[in-house]
């Protein structure tokens, strides 16, 4: 198609986040890892707030999602106090809250992340589903999607690496995993959540009015999953990173540009970002880059990333280094 079986590495590692030195205030555990976080840039205080999925043992893997600050302008070699601030309390997320996406909504700040339901270890249909909380008050958990009326959505193993995105319409970028037909890119089509932000139900149902496959995946690679929501570069044009696992079962991340219509202008040639340094070829699971979070901050991007499904790693990268690989299309 587009893409080639190439990487041009452009992402300076920058700040590590080791598990060892991140405290959880309110759990009273040592962390094994902190890993696959995403993150939203306070403005105001020049510090990266950061939504990591750690574990505290490995029997189950069960995952929650605590949040850090980073103080960009002096962050070496420090010890980090964090919060937990979502934990499995519902069927959907039983066994777990797993990889954070957190992004701005129209004023409000969400997460969505991969709920391990009760069906995890026990079930065929619906093993995981995305939830997403809102910060409106506290950190409620507060939607989910109704696939019911949807025959597409019937033999739904897994649904994953998703976050809303308010284009013309609303928008639910997932990757889905359905049973006998593999893994597939979807974008639906959503209801208007506004009004049911401001409702304080602990869980609602968010139905799907419409949805769509993207086919991006190349012969080189056995699956690809969206990575980061949407960072706005510049008046109607969004930069949307995704990972992709090759046949040699490594992960790699390239990038699109998309608009509000959810149209794609644009695809990066290469790969931007691969497994490189020691602590992302080996660990839990090896040769694992797996980006969650880009904000732009001054001249430059920041990209936050799992390395090895045990560290948390931070990257700076320039747009127009990226957008040098990119093929546009009229």
């Amino acid at each position: 198609m587009y893409r080639v079986f190439e990487t041009k590495d452009i992402v300076k590692r920058a700040v590590l986040l080791r598990p060892d030195r991140i405290n959880i205030e309110n759990y009273p555990a040592g962390i094994k890892t902190f890993f696959n976080s995403s993150i939203i840039y306070n403005e105001e205080e020049n510090l990266l707030e950061v939504y990591g999925r750690f574990i505290v043992g490995y029997y189950k893997y069960v995952s929650a999602i605590a949040k850090l600050n980073l103080n960009l302008e002096n962050n070496q070699s420090q010890n980090y106090s964090a919060e937990t601030i979502i934990m499995p309390d519902n069927k959907l997320d039983f066994w777990g809250c797993e990889d954070p996406r957190a992004y701005n909504f129209n004023g409000y700040k969400f997460i969505t992340y991969t709920g391990r339901t009760e069906n995890y270890f026990s079930g065929e249909i619906e093993k995981t589903v995305p939830v997403t909380a809102v910060k409106y008050k506290n950190w409620i958990k507060k939607f989910y999607l109704n696939y019911k009326d949807k025959e597409y959505f019937k033999n739904l193993v897994s649904d994953k690496n998703a976050f809303f995105f308010l284009g013309n319409r609303t928008y639910f970028f997932h990757r889905l995993h359905i049973k006998d037909s593999g893994f597939k890119l979807v974008i639906s089509e959503v209801e208007d959540i506004n009004e049911k932000i401001k409702d304080e139900k602990n869980l609602e149902k968010v139905d799907i009015l419409d949805y769509k496959e993207i086919n991006l995946q190349e012969n080189f690679e056995k699956k690809t999953g969206w990575a980061t929501p949407p960072l706005e570069i510049e008046n109607n044009k969004y930069l949307l990173v995704l990972h992709a696992v090759g046949h040699d079962e490594v992960y790699r991340a390239f990038a699109i540009l998309i608009n509000k219509k959810t149209e794609i202008l644009g695809i990066s040639k290469y790969y931007f970002l691969e497994p490189k340094t020691a602590y992302e070829k080996f660990g839990d699971r090896p040769f694992t880059i797996f980006p969650c979070g880009i904000e732009k901050v001054d001249d430059e991007l920041l990209i936050s990333y799992g390395a090895s499904d045990y560290f948390t790693v931070i990257g700076k990268f320039k747009i127009d280094e990226l957008l040098d690989f990119f093929i546009f299309f009229d």
